[in-house]
């Protein structure tokens, strides 16, 4: 009978071990399986569908497949003022997103947005330098191109092309980012130190402003100047009807169109490929280490010319795959 009792409470033993260590095996599974679930970043910029966001998207999704990580683009209309892009954050953030890619609708009074965000999520700037005081820990990175560079180059390209002497006006989109106003200043730094004047600067109202109806009043110059892309495709409309020499700082269908058409004389364009690549990589050590500060990397930017445009090397810069 004791032996009979004895191996009932040995059998009663091992199956509560096995049940134990079933039961552990099954939470090591489910929080594995919680652990390995990828990391959602969420990208939000004005106007999301916008054709020149193309090689920016294709950057971001090389990007999440090489560093297992899910990239979900924000669809956006052009956004009407820094508090409805804040709003869609906010909705994002409170979605569950662990992390945020972003381009500041204004590069001014966007501190406290910043920080209130940045307290909960990391984030990264694009194409911007907008105001904030979180450099530092980490938590919060800006990648871009060297705008000012690329600003001194337009300028000097363009005074090599037309003379040291040259009358070049300048036009900027209704939103002056903080990449437009480096930009602005690398320009007219340049022109300075060469002899070139700028007799006006016109800022657009809105996307497809009309340049047409400016000129009709403008001090006539020998050629335009247009830095961001969406001055650059209502200039380009311009310079179809008039011939006015145009150069620019761009990278829409819209704008290599004009450039194989020779509308546009020369145009410089930011990879915004390894932009969109870049700001994926950081995003995501960061997020999978906790510990890894994101690094701003040099964005690179390249001077194009008609020649250029089927060229192997430019393919990708130029027409991107975008699924």
């Amino acid at each position: 009978m004791r032996i009979q009792i004895r191996n009932n409470w040995l059998f009663l033993l091992v199956v509560l071990a096995l049940s134990g260590m079933i039961v552990a095996l099954s939470v090591a599974m489910i929080r594995a399986g919680e652990t390995d679930e990828p990391y959602q970043i969420c990208v939000v910029v004005s106007d999301s569908s916008n054709g020149r966001w193309d090689a920016f998207k294709a950057g971001l999704q090389q990007a999440s497949e090489d560093q297992d990580v899910d990239i979900r683009i924000v669809r956006t209309d052009r956004f009407g003022s820094l508090q409805e892009e804040q709003s869609i954050i906010e909705r994002e953030v409170s979605a569950g997103a662990a992390g945020i890619i972003m381009q500041p609708l204004t590069d001014t009074g966007t501190a406290q947005m910043l920080s209130s965000l940045n307290a909960r999520v990391p984030i990264i700037l694009v194409d911007t330098d907008a105001e904030h005081e979180l450099r530092g820990d980490g938590r919060l990175a800006v990648v871009k191109a060297d705008n000012d560079a690329i600003g001194r180059d337009l300028g000097e390209k363009m005074l090599e092309d037309t003379g040291s002497d040259a009358l070049i006006g300048v036009i900027v989109s209704g939103e002056v980012s903080g990449s437009a106003k480096e930009r602005l200043a690398g320009f007219t730094e340049a022109l300075e130190a060469n002899g070139g004047q700028i007799p006006w600067i016109y800022e657009m109202d809105e996307i497809g402003g009309s340049v047409s109806e400016y000129m009709s009043d403008a001090r006539p110059v020998d050629a335009i100047a247009a830095l961001d892309n969406n001055a650059l495709e209502a200039a380009a409309d311009y310079a179809a009807q008039t011939g006015i020499l145009l150069y620019g700082v761009g990278n829409s269908g819209k704008a290599v169109y004009y450039l194989d058409k020779s509308v546009i004389r020369s145009m410089i364009v930011p990879d915004e490929f390894s932009m969109g690549y870049h700001s994926v990589t950081e995003m995501a050590a960061y997020l999978h280490s906790r510990v890894t500060p994101m690094t701003e990397p040099d964005i690179p930017y390249f001077l194009i010319d008609r020649a250029d445009i089927f060229s192997e090397e430019f393919e990708t810069l130029l027409f991107p795959s975008v699924n």
